[in-house]
């Protein structure tokens, strides 16, 4: 079975990290966030 995780304030801080380390550990990881702008941060860091 999958597991699913849904994290909100992805953009940085503790909701950043939550999602990247969800990730790592085989979630299938939606991360939202208000400000788009810092989201090629987050696709960089996987």
């Amino acid at each position: 079975m999958t597991k699913v995780a849904v994290v909100t304030g992805s953009s940085s801080g503790i909701g950043f990290e939550t999602s990247l380390l969800l990730a790592k550990n085989q979630f299938k990881t939606y991360a939202t966030m208000r400000n788009l702008n810092k989201s090629h941060v987050f696709n960089t860091a996987l």
